[in-house]
């Protein structure tokens, strides 16, 4: 369980065999909090903050990858109202590098028509894992509460903290088929 507070975060330092070339992150998900950005899953490198990151804001998901962002669903798809409704929801999202294509899946469900994004892009290794929480420096060494703003500073903040009962993270070095999913 996440409570949605700075200090409510799960971090792995210096992953090692995190997928670089293709990526499935996938799990089941339940929470009611709507109205609040969340960062679902952040995966940093030394010299990329933004390495991978799933991204909720205020109605649609966003995947970033090596610093750069799009969002994983449509302008009509009020995501947030299907996945923030107290009740328990898979989701998944694949990349892959060769082609750059992105995939959202909800219940076992393609939504949206996929987003391209960092096409030919190698994610770096031995980065930092954190569940949880965005992480906007190198945790533990460089990280401090600001409560006006954790993006300027770094470190962890209430504002970016997933408020969720999360289950069965799974993430994988291939990109996962429909059928698969």
């Amino acid at each position: 369980n996440f409570l949605g507070t700075k200090d409510n975060f799960i971090f792995v330092e210096k992953v090692k065999n995190f997928p670089i070339n293709a990526i499935t992150a996938s799990f089941w998900m339940h929470s009611s909090a709507v109205d609040r950005k969340a960062c679902l899953l952040y995966y940093a490198a030394s010299s990329s903050p933004d390495e991978f990151l799933i991204f909720y804001d205020i109605q649609n998901l966003e995947l970033h990858i090596g610093g750069e962002r799009v969002r994983l669903t449509g302008p009509t798809e009020a995501i947030g109202k299907k996945i923030f409704d107290n009740q328990w929801h898979h989701l998944v999202v694949t990349w892959e590098s060769a082609t750059g294509k992105a995939n959202l899946y909800l219940d076992g469900k393609a939504v949206g028509n996929g987003a391209f994004i960092k096409k030919g892009r190698v994610l770096l290794p031995d980065g930092t894992l954190v569940i949880g929480q965005d992480q906007d420096c190198q945790f533990p060494k460089k990280c401090r509460f600001n409560p006006k703003s954790d993006a300027t500073t770094g470190g962890f903040g209430n504002s970016q903290a997933y408020f969720v009962n999360l289950a069965n993270l799974r993430i994988y070095n291939t990109v996962k088929s429909p059928q698969d999913i």
